[in-house]
């Protein structure tokens, strides 16, 4: 009799002979794989290889000062791969920073960091405590290989590399300093603001040893060294005392206006709009319980038509907008007063935001100018959808306790973001006529790229930012976490658009973050960070009209912290200046302005040797001495090289994104916790 009961369960000899059956299936349909394809390496076939030794200050485990070897390699074609050893190990912050330091380097020598490969080995000759403070001596190595500039050998340096090629504070810099004069260099570079830091000193009081924190002057303290110790805030600086033959690019022209015509009637007709509907609105307002807003709106509204006459038309249409916004306010003051008239108000702006968001999700972009159109005006309608939703949370019904009579109250400041959520939806859609700006085509591969180029340095840079403050013992804002993962997400639903918004986010977050926990003085920041803006918008090519507008809202920051002594507007200029420094990278990822040849190393007048019509090396010829104070070797090389699959890499992470990433430059000091790494 067969058992029919499907639930019965199988005995354990019936189990193996089955697990045995399934076994031997598996070996039957599977491709037998040799030793040699299960673990095949990848050879890259490299027209040339250049290297150059440089120091790296650490502090080693008995916390003295220790110089080792760094070496800074690129090779020629590659894929933006990024290969890192270290003897002993470091921390995974030191990798991390190799990454940026590449990207960094490459943007300011203009040179598309995906046709590279690059390589960096760090060797000490004793364990040393892990970070990244060889940031910003990796990135100078790799500035100099791209620009074919010899190194002044007798320049130490120590600090990190920010995302935006700032260079940051560290800690142990005094025991560096002791290091650096030991090994015979004569110039010690330190972060802006590090060459005064506090020791220890102990005082023995009968069987007691006191200890205590006092400052000290390293530049002073340098010269009994014979070392000259020098302040420097950005690769820039460092590269004036490193690099023997290559110069900084001038700053470009501060003045503005820096719109084209295009843009002049563009913002110009949205700020007769806005004012034409504030007008509407005001004249229907009669209330005294709108006063104080329209008193607030026609403040605004004059300061926009002032700015628009100085020719600041992004300014001028954002506070035209805000007056508008008010106006709407105190047209809901008077008009909508109750339940069912709020309720259907909600509504609409609701409508307006998802039609908004509809139209953009829906709209291939042709152009970089459409395409700077869809991310704006996609992240104006989700700035619209929190208004709405935070005027939500002071809307409510109060209830009477003696009568039980409801009442709806919504509070002023509700009023206020249901007028900005109605028309930052409706300026989101006049967003969308920034593609009429004439700019060069893109297409879907473009964009496709530019999301995975944007995700890829996203990750970097939120993992840089995520280890650093760890290493503080802080716990980093979630924002740029969460919209790194956000923009992960869409990105694999295929909404580019949509991850290109949320990898910007991500990265703004991550630089402006950096710079409030890490840095001293965060007024030079933004004038830095300013200036560096003001360079890359100079840059021959399609200009950003977004990112100027960035840079103009910066300097007005700047202009109130210099009236009210608020440091609110110094970090309100910090944030605008990196958005406008990520605008314009991504336009110029989309429409370079500089060409990028590859086809020679760099220049042998430099003093790095070019032994290019070598063939058939199977090795790279790097010598490193120990007298590395006196000592810079270079070599070129034609080479084959073994790359195994599993090796770190960064392929994907972005030629122009290393634009936002260097954009910047900072003064940065004095950590909560001072770092040795």
């Amino acid at each position: 009799m067969v058992d029919k009961n499907p639930n019965k369960p199988t005995s354990p000899r019936a189990m193996k002979s089955l697990i045995l059956a399934y076994l031997i299936l598996l070996a039957l349909i599977s491709p037998t794989l040799s030793a040699e394809e299960v673990y095949r390496p990848v050879y890259n076939n490299y027209d040339w290889i250049a290297s150059v030794s440089l120091p790296a200050l650490a502090v080693g485990s008995d916390g003295r000062g220790v110089v080792s070897n760094l070496t800074v390699s690129l090779a020629y074609p590659g894929k933006g791969n990024l290969y890192f050893s270290s003897e002993p190990l470091t921390m995974i912050d030191s990798q991390a920073s190799a990454r940026i330091a590449f990207m960094v380097a490459a943007q300011i020598a203009g040179k598309d960091h995906r046709v590279y490969d690059a390589f960096v080995s760090m060797k000490s000759p004793s364990l040393i405590i892990g970070g990244p403070s060889a940031g910003a001596v990796m990135t100078i190595g790799f500035l100099a290989l791209f620009t074919g500039s010899g190194i002044n050998s007798s320049v130490a340096m120590t600090g990190m590399i920010y995302p935006d090629g700032t260079v940051g504070p560290v800690g142990g810099v005094k025991a560096k300093l002791e290091a650096a004069a030991n090994a015979g260099y004569k110039v010690f570079l330190v972060p802006a603001g590090e060459s005064v830091v506090m020791v220890e000193k102990r005082v023995q009081q009968g069987g007691i040893i006191y200890v205590t924190r006092e400052p000290l002057n390293l530049t002073e303290y340098a010269k009994e060294l014979g070392v000259k110790v020098v302040e420097v805030a950005s690769i820039y600086e460092a590269a004036s005392y490193f690099l023997e033959s290559w110069k900084p690019p001038s700053e470009g022209d501060v003045d503005l206006p820096l719109y084209n015509i295009d843009a002049v009637n563009l913002f110009t007709r949205w700020i007769n709009d806005l004012k034409n509907e504030r007008e509407r609105l005001v004249e229907l307002v009669n209330t005294s319980l709108a006063e104080d807003l329209l008193n607030q709106s026609q403040l605004l509204a004059d300061k926009a038509l002032s700015y628009k006459n100085e020719g600041k038309y992004y300014i001028a249409a954002s506070y035209m907008f805000s007056a508008t916004a008010l106006a709407e306010a105190a047209y809901i003051k008077q008009y909508v007063t109750t339940k069912e008239e709020i309720l259907s108000y909600i509504e609409t702006v609701n409508n307006t935001i998802n039609n908004v968001l509809q139209i953009i999700n829906s709209t291939q972009p042709q152009n970089v100018s459409s395409l700077e159109a869809l991310v704006t005006a996609r992240q104006r309608a989700l700035d619209a959808q929190y208004l709405l939703l935070s005027a939500l949370e002071g809307i409510y019904e109060a209830v009477n306790p003696l009568t039980g009579e409801k009442t709806l109250v919504v509070e002023d400041g509700s009023a206020i973001r249901l007028g900005y959520a109605k028309w930052r939806s409706l300026v989101a859609l006049k967003w969308l006529e920034y593609s009429e700006i004439p700019s060069p085509p893109v297409t879907r591969d473009d964009i496709e790229k530019l999301a995975n180029d944007l995700m890829g340095l996203a990750e970097t840079v939120v993992s840089y930012y995520t280890s650093l403050f760890e290493d503080l013992g802080v716990s980093p804002q979630e924002s740029p976490s969460l919209s790194y993962q956000k923009g992960v997400e869409k990105l694999g639903e295929g909404a580019q658009i949509e991850a290109i918004s949320y990898f910007m986010q991500s990265l703004a977050d991550s630089m402006v973050g950096l710079h409030r926990v890490f840095d001293y003085k965060p007024q030079d920041i933004a004038t830095i960070l300013k200036e560096n803006l003001v360079k890359s918008l100079s840059r021959p090519g399609y200009r950003s009209v977004i990112a100027l507008g960035y840079l103009e809202y910066g300097l007005e920051s700047l202009s109130n912290f210099e009236k009210t002594g608020d440091m609110d507007e110094v970090y309100a200029a910090i944030r605008s200046f990196t958005l406008g420094s990520l605008q314009d990278a991504l336009t110029r990822y989309l429409a370079p302005a500089f060409s990028m040849p590859v086809q020679g190393p760099l220049q042998s007048s430099t003093g790095i040797q070019d032994t290019s019509s070598v063939e058939d090396q199977t090795e790279t010829t790097t010598t490193i001495t120990q007298e590395v104070h006196i000592t810079q070797t270079v070599t070129v090389t034609t080479t084959q090289t073994i790359a195994v699959e599993r090796s770190v890499g960064t392929t994907g992470v972005v030629q122009a994104f290393a634009v936002a990433v260097l954009v910047a430059i900072v003064v940065s000091t004095l950590m909560a916790r001072r770092r040795a790494g």
